[in-house]
Protein backbone atom coordinates (compact mmCIF):
# COMPACT_ATOMS: atom_id res chain seq x y z
CA UNK A 1 0.00 0.00 0.00
CA UNK A 2 1.66 3.66 -0.91
CA UNK A 3 2.05 6.16 2.01
CA UNK A 4 -0.17 8.67 3.02
CA UNK A 5 1.78 11.09 2.18
CA UNK A 6 2.58 9.43 -1.56
CA UNK A 7 -1.43 9.58 -2.51
CA UNK A 8 -1.55 13.38 -0.89
CA UNK A 9 1.33 14.27 -3.38
CA UNK A 10 -0.52 12.10 -6.81
CA UNK A 11 -3.63 13.92 -5.49
CA UNK A 12 -2.05 17.26 -5.79
CA UNK A 13 -0.35 16.51 -9.01
CA UNK A 14 -3.79 15.48 -10.18
CA UNK A 15 -5.89 18.75 -8.98
CA UNK A 16 -7.68 16.39 -6.77
CA UNK A 17 -8.64 17.13 -3.38
CA UNK A 18 -6.16 14.66 -0.98
CA UNK A 19 -8.62 14.03 1.74
CA UNK A 20 -11.02 12.64 -0.85
CA UNK A 21 -8.42 10.32 -3.06
CA UNK A 22 -6.87 9.16 0.02
CA UNK A 23 -9.96 8.10 1.04
CA UNK A 24 -10.63 6.35 -2.57
CA UNK A 25 -7.15 4.58 -2.81
CA UNK A 26 -7.57 3.31 0.92
CA UNK A 27 -11.10 1.69 0.43
CA UNK A 28 -11.77 -1.58 0.40
CA UNK A 29 -14.28 -1.38 -1.81
CA UNK A 30 -14.72 -0.19 -5.12
CA UNK A 31 -15.03 3.88 -5.55
CA UNK A 32 -15.43 6.31 -7.99
CA UNK A 33 -13.79 10.09 -7.57
CA UNK A 34 -14.09 12.15 -10.47
CA UNK A 35 -11.16 13.39 -12.76
CA UNK A 36 -10.65 17.35 -14.25
CA UNK A 37 -11.25 16.50 -18.09
CA UNK A 38 -8.93 19.05 -19.26
CA UNK A 39 -5.95 18.03 -17.00
CA UNK A 40 -2.48 17.71 -18.65
CA UNK A 41 0.37 16.33 -16.88
CA UNK A 42 3.88 17.36 -17.68
CA UNK A 43 6.98 16.51 -16.41
CA UNK A 44 9.76 19.03 -15.80
CA UNK A 45 11.51 18.31 -18.85
CA UNK A 46 7.78 18.81 -21.05
CA UNK A 47 7.27 22.20 -19.59
CA UNK A 48 10.81 23.06 -20.63
CA UNK A 49 10.50 22.08 -24.47
CA UNK A 50 7.28 23.42 -24.71
CA UNK A 51 8.18 26.65 -22.51
CA UNK A 52 11.21 26.92 -25.11
CA UNK A 53 8.81 26.45 -28.42
CA UNK A 54 6.53 29.05 -27.09
CA UNK A 55 9.28 31.25 -27.08
CA UNK A 56 10.58 30.87 -30.43
CA UNK A 57 7.13 30.23 -32.16
CA UNK A 58 6.89 34.16 -30.60
CA UNK A 59 10.37 35.50 -31.37
CA UNK A 60 10.10 33.58 -35.05
CA UNK A 61 6.50 35.37 -36.15
CA UNK A 62 7.32 38.80 -34.12
CA UNK A 63 10.79 39.05 -36.55
CA UNK A 64 8.83 37.62 -39.81
CA UNK A 65 6.10 40.29 -39.34
CA UNK A 66 8.83 43.11 -39.16
CA UNK A 67 10.51 41.43 -41.93
CA UNK A 68 7.40 41.51 -44.43
CA UNK A 69 6.12 44.94 -43.01
CA UNK A 70 9.61 46.46 -43.89
CA UNK A 71 10.03 44.64 -47.22
CA UNK A 72 6.14 46.03 -47.89
CA UNK A 73 7.10 49.26 -47.03
CA UNK A 74 10.84 49.87 -48.81
CA UNK A 75 9.24 47.74 -52.19
CA UNK A 76 11.84 45.41 -51.83
CA UNK A 77 11.12 42.04 -53.75
CA UNK A 78 13.14 39.08 -51.54
CA UNK A 79 12.22 35.73 -51.44
CA UNK A 80 13.58 35.51 -48.15
CA UNK A 81 12.42 36.26 -44.71
CA UNK A 82 15.89 36.81 -43.52
CA UNK A 83 16.50 40.31 -41.75
CA UNK A 84 20.15 40.58 -42.92
CA UNK A 85 19.19 39.53 -47.04
CA UNK A 86 16.55 42.37 -47.05
CA UNK A 87 18.67 44.34 -44.97
CA UNK A 88 21.38 43.69 -47.69
CA UNK A 89 18.52 44.28 -50.54
CA UNK A 90 18.12 47.84 -49.27
CA UNK A 91 21.37 49.06 -49.02
CA UNK A 92 21.32 48.06 -52.66
CA UNK A 93 18.74 49.78 -54.08
CA UNK A 94 20.05 52.93 -51.65
CA UNK A 95 23.17 52.56 -53.62
CA UNK A 96 21.82 52.49 -57.27
CA UNK A 97 19.41 55.24 -56.42
CA UNK A 98 22.76 57.70 -55.20
CA UNK A 99 24.75 56.74 -57.79
CA UNK A 100 28.19 56.00 -57.75
CA UNK A 101 28.79 58.82 -54.78
CA UNK A 102 26.45 58.54 -51.89
CA UNK A 103 24.62 61.52 -51.36
CA UNK A 104 22.75 62.81 -48.30
CA UNK A 105 19.41 60.21 -49.22
CA UNK A 106 21.83 57.52 -48.72
CA UNK A 107 22.88 58.49 -45.60
CA UNK A 108 19.33 58.61 -44.55
CA UNK A 109 18.29 54.74 -45.90
CA UNK A 110 21.95 53.95 -43.69
CA UNK A 111 19.72 55.74 -40.76
CA UNK A 112 16.92 53.81 -41.17
CA UNK A 113 18.37 50.49 -41.53
CA UNK A 114 19.93 50.77 -38.24
CA UNK A 115 16.53 51.75 -36.45
CA UNK A 116 14.66 48.73 -38.09
CA UNK A 117 18.12 46.59 -36.57
CA UNK A 118 17.66 48.45 -33.20
CA UNK A 119 13.82 47.58 -33.35
CA UNK A 120 14.54 43.52 -33.99
CA UNK A 121 17.14 43.33 -31.46
CA UNK A 122 14.93 45.51 -28.68
CA UNK A 123 12.30 42.82 -29.60
CA UNK A 124 14.64 39.80 -29.30
CA UNK A 125 15.49 41.36 -25.68
CA UNK A 126 12.00 41.84 -24.44
CA UNK A 127 11.12 38.36 -25.53
CA UNK A 128 14.17 37.30 -23.20
CA UNK A 129 12.90 39.36 -20.20
CA UNK A 130 9.85 38.13 -20.33
CA UNK A 131 10.93 34.88 -20.10
CA UNK A 132 13.29 35.37 -17.47
CA UNK A 133 10.01 36.93 -15.67
CA UNK A 134 8.07 33.74 -16.54
CA UNK A 135 10.77 31.77 -14.76
CA UNK A 136 11.02 33.95 -11.74
CA UNK A 137 7.35 33.42 -10.86
CA UNK A 138 7.44 29.81 -11.70
CA UNK A 139 9.84 29.69 -9.36
CA UNK A 140 8.09 31.65 -6.77
CA UNK A 141 4.80 29.61 -7.16
CA UNK A 142 7.15 26.16 -6.61
CA UNK A 143 8.62 27.56 -3.34
CA UNK A 144 5.27 28.46 -2.17
CA UNK A 145 3.63 25.43 -2.94
CA UNK A 146 6.20 23.52 -1.01
CA UNK A 147 6.25 26.54 2.02
CA UNK A 148 5.62 24.05 5.36
CA UNK A 149 2.16 24.57 6.79
CA UNK A 150 3.55 25.66 10.24
CA UNK A 151 5.52 28.22 9.37
CA UNK A 152 5.56 31.11 11.65
CA UNK A 153 3.40 33.54 10.56
CA UNK A 154 5.20 36.80 11.72
CA UNK A 155 7.48 36.63 8.57
CA UNK A 156 5.32 37.08 5.32
CA UNK A 157 5.70 34.62 2.63
CA UNK A 158 7.14 37.39 0.20
CA UNK A 159 10.12 38.04 2.74
CA UNK A 160 10.77 33.93 3.25
CA UNK A 161 11.14 34.36 -0.90
CA UNK A 162 13.21 36.82 -0.70
CA UNK A 163 15.49 34.94 2.31
CA UNK A 164 15.94 31.59 0.65
CA UNK A 165 15.35 31.79 -3.45
CA UNK A 166 18.91 32.96 -4.33
CA UNK A 167 19.73 29.79 -2.11
CA UNK A 168 17.69 27.37 -3.56
CA UNK A 169 19.15 24.82 -7.03
CA UNK A 170 17.45 22.62 -8.91
CA UNK A 171 19.71 19.97 -10.36
CA UNK A 172 18.38 16.92 -12.27
CA UNK A 173 20.07 13.23 -11.57
CA UNK A 174 18.91 10.20 -13.41
CA UNK A 175 15.72 11.68 -14.22
CA UNK A 176 15.01 12.69 -10.32
CA UNK A 177 14.69 16.43 -9.14
CA UNK A 178 17.73 17.22 -7.14
CA UNK A 179 17.52 20.23 -4.20
CA UNK A 180 20.28 21.93 -3.02
CA UNK A 181 20.23 24.73 -0.40
CA UNK A 182 23.67 27.13 0.20
CA UNK A 183 25.40 24.94 -1.66
CA UNK A 184 24.48 21.85 -0.20
CA UNK A 185 22.84 18.54 -2.10
CA UNK A 186 19.31 17.76 0.33
CA UNK A 187 19.80 13.40 0.43
CA UNK A 188 19.13 11.14 2.82
CA UNK A 189 22.36 9.65 4.32
CA UNK A 190 21.75 5.53 4.13
CA UNK A 191 20.56 6.08 0.18
CA UNK A 192 21.57 9.41 -1.09
CA UNK A 193 18.24 9.33 -2.72
CA UNK A 194 17.12 13.13 -2.89
CA UNK A 195 15.30 14.53 -0.66
CA UNK A 196 11.73 16.21 -2.01
CA UNK A 197 11.57 19.81 -1.91
CA UNK A 198 8.46 20.16 0.59
CA UNK A 199 10.50 17.80 3.11
CA UNK A 200 14.09 19.97 2.56
CA UNK A 201 12.18 23.24 2.98
CA UNK A 202 10.37 22.11 5.79
CA UNK A 203 13.92 21.18 7.67
CA UNK A 204 15.26 24.31 6.42
CA UNK A 205 13.25 25.99 8.37
CA UNK A 206 13.13 24.05 11.53
CA UNK A 207 17.24 24.55 11.44
CA UNK A 208 16.04 28.91 11.10
CA UNK A 209 13.31 28.76 13.80
CA UNK A 210 10.69 30.01 11.19
CA UNK A 211 7.72 27.30 12.60
CA UNK A 212 5.61 27.85 14.81
CA UNK A 213 6.20 26.64 18.45
CA UNK A 214 3.96 23.75 19.55
CA UNK A 215 0.68 24.82 21.79
CA UNK A 216 1.79 24.62 25.30
CA UNK A 217 5.51 24.04 24.72
CA UNK A 218 6.09 27.96 26.36
CA UNK A 219 9.04 29.87 26.61
CA UNK A 220 12.32 29.93 28.12
CA UNK A 221 10.66 32.41 30.49
CA UNK A 222 13.57 34.99 31.68
CA UNK A 223 15.72 35.69 28.61
CA UNK A 224 16.12 39.42 29.68
CA UNK A 225 14.79 42.64 28.36
CA UNK A 226 17.03 43.45 25.85
CA UNK A 227 16.93 40.50 24.01
CA UNK A 228 19.12 41.19 20.34
CA UNK A 229 18.99 44.86 20.85
CA UNK A 230 21.07 45.79 23.84
CA UNK A 231 24.03 48.13 23.65
CA UNK A 232 26.60 45.69 23.25
CA UNK A 233 24.81 43.99 20.03
CA UNK A 234 24.17 47.04 18.01
CA UNK A 235 26.20 47.88 15.14
CA UNK A 236 28.01 51.89 15.83
CA UNK A 237 25.56 53.89 14.23
CA UNK A 238 23.60 51.92 12.07
CA UNK A 239 20.75 49.44 12.22
CA UNK A 240 21.36 46.94 15.49
CA UNK A 241 21.72 42.80 15.61
CA UNK A 242 18.30 41.79 16.52
CA UNK A 243 17.37 38.79 18.62
CA UNK A 244 14.08 38.04 18.11
CA UNK A 245 11.17 38.91 15.59
CA UNK A 246 9.70 41.26 17.58
CA UNK A 247 12.66 43.63 18.13
CA UNK A 248 12.96 43.87 14.25
CA UNK A 249 9.21 44.51 14.28
CA UNK A 250 9.60 47.10 16.66
CA UNK A 251 12.39 48.43 15.16
CA UNK A 252 10.91 49.04 11.91
CA UNK A 253 7.65 50.68 14.08
CA UNK A 254 9.75 53.49 16.07
CA UNK A 255 11.73 54.28 12.67
CA UNK A 256 8.55 54.22 10.36
CA UNK A 257 9.25 51.33 7.93
CA UNK A 258 6.71 49.23 6.65
CA UNK A 259 7.53 45.21 6.62
CA UNK A 260 5.91 44.63 3.85
CA UNK A 261 7.51 47.42 1.44
CA UNK A 262 11.08 47.26 -0.10
CA UNK A 263 12.84 48.55 2.97
CA UNK A 264 11.52 45.99 5.40
CA UNK A 265 12.33 43.42 3.33
CA UNK A 266 15.56 44.31 2.91
CA UNK A 267 15.51 44.95 6.92
CA UNK A 268 14.69 41.54 7.48
CA UNK A 269 17.05 39.95 5.33
CA UNK A 270 19.79 41.65 7.09
CA UNK A 271 18.87 40.74 10.11
CA UNK A 272 18.88 37.23 9.18
CA UNK A 273 22.21 37.94 7.82
CA UNK A 274 23.43 39.38 10.91
CA UNK A 275 22.10 36.91 13.41
CA UNK A 276 21.39 33.27 11.24
CA UNK A 277 19.79 32.01 14.70
CA UNK A 278 17.45 34.88 15.16
CA UNK A 279 14.70 33.58 17.25
CA UNK A 280 11.67 34.38 14.91
CA UNK A 281 8.85 33.16 17.00
CA UNK A 282 9.18 35.62 19.74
Amino acid sequence: MLKKATLEQIAGLLKMDPAKFVEAATATEEKDIEVTKDLNVFTKTDLDTRDRNKYKEGKDAGEEKLVKDLKKKKGIDVDSDDLDKVVEAIEKKATDAAGANPDERLKEKDKEIDKYKTAATKAAEKAAKLELEKADAALDSKLLRHFPKERNSTISDEEYLTLIKSRVKFTDKDGKEVVSIDGKVMEKADTFEPIPLGDALKGYFAERKWVEEPAGSGGSGGTGGGGGRGGGNSNQGGVPKFGKMSDVTKYAQDNGINLQGSEGVALVKKAFADNPQLDSTK
